[in-house]
């Protein structure tokens, strides 16, 4: 954290990695997903345990997805069962391509700064948010979007 206050730390180059798509037989881009340093991961993993609680008392009951003490299965199960309390329905799956790849970090800084005051958080959070990514050998620095690796990519 010392390093981080300072300005110097974190922010490293993230290398974009491709993955066969389940619905597909071609590869596509899989989002910005990055190796952090040891550094980084301590430094992700303080921030993270900073600002979890915040932003947990605002979720509603019915959220699983990245969540302390909740998972897929706890998701599932609520699903069958309020299925069950209604006598059955319809279940709508739903998948926002490229989400993570479009992101609006202006708007993703706003919503963050309006509960985290704090500089060194948010200059920490900048900082990853506008890491460089290598892409065949060529380093360039992406406008939107949000990396993905290390414990932060719930942030």
């Amino acid at each position: 954290m010392r390093a981080c206050s300072k300005g110097s730390s974190p922010g490293g180059t993230a290398r974009r990695r491709f993955a066969a798509s389940t619905s597909r037989s071609r590869a596509r881009r899989r989002g910005r997903w990055c190796i952090p340093t040891l550094e980084d991961k301590v430094l992700q993993r303080a921030v993270l345990m900073a600002l979890e609680p915040v932003f947990e008392e605002d979720f509603l009951s019915c959220s699983y997805g990245f969540r302390p003490g909740r998972g897929p299965h706890m998701a599932l199960e609520a699903l069958w069962q309020g299925l069950m309390d209604m006598g059955g329905g319809w279940v709508i799956d739903l998948d926002i391509r490229s989400f993570l790849d479009e992101v609006d970090r202006g708007h993703l800084r706003d919503f963050l700064g309006r509960p985290v005051r704090d500089g060194t958080i948010r200059r920490a959070v900048g900082k990853w948010l506008n890491a460089e990514v290598m892409e065949s050998g060529a380093v360039h620095r992406p406008e939107r979007g949000t990396p993905r690796a290390g414990c932060c990519r719930r942030c």
